[in-house]
């Protein structure tokens, strides 16, 4: 039976399931995740490193190592399945329709060509405009993007430039051909709090101009909330919660949740103890079969560690995958 495309959900993922294979095992890195991203709506993917949020996204569009597979799952987008396309099919979509903010510009970006140069051939490769147009544009995007003397940067190679520039290089190379969809796969990492939120504010204002969707990766809690509409929480490679941004703010019900958030010390917390999350994220070389926290989890009861926890609705559009959430809620945890 052909499943069809909800009309608000930009993209939308259903069971999507991804693992790795080794030479002495498999790692099943994504375990049966489901989620949707909303026209003109930013969704943040936060989680530990290893949580699965990277893998989910480069699958959906194609970019798995070669020793990954995907397993299960559809992921439609404008109605079409991403998951049953081929590579080059997918080549049309990507840079086209979808853009793609990587982590580190300085290991993404060609260091023997010219900035410029780089973002025209994303629109030529695309057949967006005339090479006169794609120039244009460029500069265009340059100083939208706060990059001063366009014309002259243009000619210069991404070692001349400092990290937060370079980023705004590769925001301008996603951009370039005016995509429905952003993916941003943890774009300020690398860079320093003031350069961070300056990326961060500019990514806001583009995504406002050009009501356009973007998928946040990050592993920051605090990037999340002050960037995001919705958020969607992974762990071990399953959905952990998923809430509009207030929600999370206010009333998480997932223990893992609540320990994002207490690990982060926001602006007006001076004082407030930083909170680790104690443990380490386990080992993903079986399916899991009980609760994937609960090793971690100061709640844990016998049912967590021998029944695998449904995601499940416990308000309007929030869900979680916990047996306990409710306690977690009225008692705070």
């Amino acid at each position: 039976m052909k499943r069809t495309q909800s009309s608000d959900a930009l993209l939308e993922v259903q069971n999507l399931a991804v693992e790795f294979r080794r030479s002495e095992d498999i790692v099943h890195a994504v375990n049966g995740i489901s989620f949707s991203v909303e026209r003109g709506k930013v969704l943040g993917i936060v989680g530990e490193s290893g949580s699965g949020k990277s893998v989910a996204m480069m699958s959906v569009i194609g970019l798995l190592r070669s020793n990954g597979t995907i397993k299960s799952g559809s992921a439609l987008f404008e109605g079409k399945d991403l998951l049953r396309m081929s590579q080059r099919q997918l080549r049309h979509i990507r840079g086209r329709q979808i853009g793609v903010i990587f982590q580190d510009p300085m290991t993404s970006l060609n260091p023997y060509m010219r900035v410029g140069d780089q973002i025209m051939e994303v629109m030529l490769e695309h057949h967006y405009g005339t090479t006169k147009q794609a120039f244009d544009r460029t500069i265009s995007l340059l100083t939208e993007l706060g990059i001063s003397e366009p014309r002259k940067r243009f000619r210069n190679y991404p070692h001349e430039f400092s990290g937060g520039m370079r980023q705004r290089i590769m925001i301008a190379m996603a951009m370039a051909c005016e995509p429905d969809l952003i993916i941003a796969d943890e774009p300020t990492t690398a860079l320093d709090a003031t350069v961070q939120m300056q990326i961060l504010d500019l990514l806001k204002r583009v995504q406002k101009q050009r009501n356009m969707s973007i998928v946040m990766i990050t592993h920051d809690f605090g990037v999340a909330t002050n960037f995001c509409h919705k958020i969607l929480v992974l762990y071990a490679g399953q959905v952990m919660e998923v809430a509009d941004t207030r929600t999370f703010i206010s009333n998480p019900a997932h223990p893992y949740t609540r320990g994002l958030r207490n690990s982060v010390i926001e602006l007006g917390q001076r004082g407030r103890k930083l909170e680790a999350i104690p443990g380490m994220t386990p080992t993903l070389t079986s399916p899991p079969t009980s609760c994937s926290f609960a090793d971690r989890c100061p709640l844990v009861s016998d049912q967590c560690r021998v029944e695998l926890p449904k995601l499940r609705e416990i308000g309007e559009g929030h869900l979680v995958s916990c047996h306990r959430a409710e306690e977690v809620i009225s008692h705070g945890y």
